[in-house]
């Protein structure tokens, strides 16, 4: 991130389930389907660390995405459940493959103490190696990053942790030991990567797991930008999975415009914290000031020691940011909200906030077809 969004967020904030599930279509909806058509999205949905898939847990997930459609502005669209499948119908849906990215994301966001977190080859943190943190381009494409394939199979002989904030249980992947790619995966058992491969006519070398405690994460990349995202497609870091926010830390999101002083004026993303989360948030940024106080020489721009913080959404990098030590030494109080500044556009600004304002599914949900629906004749 450039010190002109650093400044902004300084400023701003400083198996098959049981019984079913199902809304009835409506008039409107069925009508609509007749007259002009639609699609049909069928998914299977998956466990994840914080739910198991039973009629509970996939109201929960409908509800989400009923969510999501209405901030999409798609009306009449039909969402019901059975066992472990959710299906969705859209009639005379504009732009399915927003639909589909909107319905199917995750949308697990979570904030990481970047320094400490980023695994280096034997599996522990070295906050003073630019060589795994990036530095002063931590979070890029670069230093500290290794392609995906590099990433999983080093990931998989770290030592497994057992903490109450790990994001996941252990994540399977399907690999090519030969080619040195990753065929498949993150799925949650070996036998959801063994389907997911045959689904998608791959045919790994062998099966490996990403441990409980460790994380694969993605470069960040400007949304704006085609090369930097071309950069970032193979470019991942390796965290320790110990968020020091979540999603359910944070509330009212918003796409807005840093029109503030000295604002960049480009689209961002603002919101509040919840009462624990901004203790939560004074804490993480405290200590990442800190951090950076105690390694600023003399003469040196307090920058060129600062250290950062990691904004993650599905396992990508929206942003790493850092905190300047001599502005904010004792970090960010959040009582005024933060911002996320990570070259968007209207429209990428928009899709995250709606995906904030929602929270995340409690179920991974995996597209396992698409049917389109024509309209009756006459």
């Amino acid at each position: 991130m450039t010190a002109a969004a650093l400044v902004a967020v300084g400023v701003v904030g400083g198996g098959c389930g049981q019984g079913r599930a199902k809304r009835s279509v409506s008039t409107e909806s069925a009508t609509t389907l007749a007259r002009e058509g639609g699609v049909r999205l069928v998914y299977v949905a998956k466990p994840t660390r914080y739910a198991t898939v039973n009629a509970a847990s996939l109201r929960h997930t409908m509800l989400v995405v009923e969510r999501r459609l209405a901030l999409l502005g798609i009306r009449d669209a039909d969402v019901h459940g059975s066992g472990n499948q959710l299906i969705v119908t859209l009639p005379n849906v504009r732009n399915e493959d927003s639909a589909e990215q909107q319905i199917g994301t995750t949308a697990l966001l979570a904030f990481y103490d970047w320094e400490i977190s980023v695994l280096g080859p034997d599996g522990k943190p070295d906050p003073t190696d630019e060589g795994m943190t990036g530095g002063m381009s931590a979070g890029q494409p670069g230093a500290g990053t290794q392609t995906y394939y590099e990433a999983v199979t080093r990931a998989s002989r770290f030592k497994p942790t057992n903490e109450p904030d790990d994001t996941t249980t252990g994540l399977f992947y399907g690999v090519d030991s030969k080619a040195k790619t990753v065929l498949c995966g993150p799925q949650g058992t070996e036998a959801d990567a063994r389907d997911a491969c045959q689904s998608s006519g791959e045919r790994p070398s062998s099966f490996v797991e990403v441990p409980r405690g460790s994380v694969l994460v993605q470069a960040e990349a400007d949304s704006t930008n085609k090369a930097a995202q071309a950069l970032a497609q193979d470019a991942y870091y390796i965290l320790k999975d110990d968020p020091a926010l979540l999603s359910r830390d944070v509330k009212d999101p918003e796409q807005n415009t840093d029109n503030g002083a000295g604002g960049s004026g480009q689209p961002d993303v603002t919101f509040s914290f919840t009462k624990d989360g901004r203790r939560k948030w004074q804490r993480l940024t405290r200590a990442v000031a800190q951090r950076g106080q105690a390694a600023t020489l003399p003469g040196v721009p307090p920058s060129a020691a600062a250290n950062h913080f990691a904004i993650v959404l599905d396992n990508k990098l929206i942003s790493v940011p850092y905190i300047d030590p001599q502005q904010n030494p004792d970090g960010i109080d959040g009582s005024k909200g933060a911002q996320i500044l990570s070259g968007f556009t209207i429209t990428s600004a928009q899709r995250l906030a709606n995906l904030i304002k929602t929270g995340p599914l409690p179920l991974k949900l995996e597209l396992q077809a698409t049917s389109r629906i024509k309209p009756k004749a006459g």
